[in-house]
């Protein structure tokens, strides 16, 4: 029994060890007018086997009632393939949203496809009606499969990688896309990864920095700064929020 208990033990622990986190992010395309979902994994999928296990997204819109029309095509752009899981339309307990489901069984390696601080396209998603205020599902808060009207499925994100360890669920948090007033083309942040400190050259003074971490809680605020110190910072990927002015820049930086 010892033994066993001890096995287990250690293969927790290896477990644990090997995890790692996956980020969604979703963007509109005004353009194209569809929406782009982006994949970051924060550490090089590694030989000898990172495998994509089973993974789900699902698509939030503000409602068109009930008896809704809009329907939401979609493409896979890498490895995974996606299928529709069902359209959850006006939930009664979350009357003023639709919930497009979608899964995949996964299947195809990793390796050289997800690095480290690399986002990759993943899906797209066109929408018949044109609609560009869709989100993606937030795990804690979004309404469970067991909710009134979700006719029990499990919209809940999820990322499994198999690895030597086993079937572990990665998915960290979806990054919040936040709208940018302006472009800020002069502007540049180093190094990236960073390790001690990030360096922010900008052709214009800046007024204040923000650096969230992958779950949106912010870890640094600073004014009038070009130099953020990140030397105690957890590795893995965060945003910075630049003002200038009356403009906005978000940047993403591995740190390690």
């Amino acid at each position: 029994m010892k033994k066993t208990i001890t096995l287990f033990a250690i293969l927790l622990c290896t477990a644990s060890l090997f995890a790692q986190n996956v980020t969604f992010e979703l963007r509109w395309d005004a353009n194209n007018s569809l929406y782009e979902l982006y994949v970051t994994r924060d550490m090089d999928a590694a030989a000898p086997v990172t495998t994509g296990g089973t993974s789900s997204v699902t698509i939030v819109f503000p409602s068109d009632g009930v008896a809704g029309t809009r329907t939401l095509a979609h493409t896979s752009e890498s490895v995974s393939t996606y299928n529709s899981a069902g359209i959850i339309r006006s939930p009664e307990a979350a009357p003023d949203n639709d919930y497009y489901v979608f899964n995949s069984t996964g299947g195809s390696s990793y390796i050289g496809v997800l690095n480290a601080g690399a986002e990759v396209l993943w899906m797209t998603f066109t929408p018949s009606d044109g609609n560009s205020e869709a989100r993606l599902f937030e795990n804690d808060s979004d309404p469970d499969s067991t909710a009134n009207g979700m006719m029990g499925i499990n919209a809940r994100s999820s990322f499994f990688t198999i690895t030597q360890a086993g079937a572990i669920d990665e998915f960290a948090g979806n990054i919040l896309n936040t709208p940018e007033v302006s472009e800020l083309a002069e502007l540049t942040l180093y190094p990236n990864p960073a390790k001690n400190k990030v360096n922010i050259v900008s052709s214009n003074p800046i007024d204040s920095v923000e650096v969230y971490d992958i779950l949106g809680k912010q870890v640094r605020a600073l004014n009038n700064t070009n130099e953020i110190d990140v030397s105690n910072l957890n590795a893995g990927i965060y945003l910075f929020k630049i003002w200038i002015g009356n403009k906005i820049e978000t940047r993403k930086i591995v740190i390690e």
